[in-house]
């Protein structure tokens, strides 16, 4: 219970520091969006994590002990993906000014 409230309130000490001093960010577009200026390995890493939840990460043992380690392909699978949609996506999306697909299908369905 202590080390769980130890890193409780060392998450709340580094959310009111930085609301205090101000931070580098001054905007919610320039929090979200890291300024625009994230180089290509924070953005693939990004990607990974956020696709990859904690059930996932919770399921996967069971998957290898059921299914053999044929699973650690689709582990590789999914980062060689992540690696490439960044490289792909995330520069067009970059110079369209859009954060999400929602923002491509609504300019098409504009047009």
């Amino acid at each position: 219970y202590v080390l769980i409230a130890l890193i409780c309130l060392s998450s709340v000490a580094i959310g009111v520091y930085t609301s205090c001093t101000g931070g580098r960010q001054q905007t919610t577009k320039e929090y979200l969006l890291g300024n625009r200026n994230l180089q290509l390995l924070p953005v693939a890493i990004s990607i990974l994590v956020s696709f990859w939840s904690a059930i996932s990460l919770l399921g996967s043992p069971a998957e290898i002990f059921y299914f053999g380690s044929n699973y650690n392909v689709t582990a590789v699978g999914i980062s060689l993906a992540c690696i490439v949609s960044a490289t792909t996506f995330v520069p067009l999306f970059y110079e369209l000014e859009i954060t999400s697909i929602y923002e491509v299908f609504g300019i098409l369905l504009e047009k």
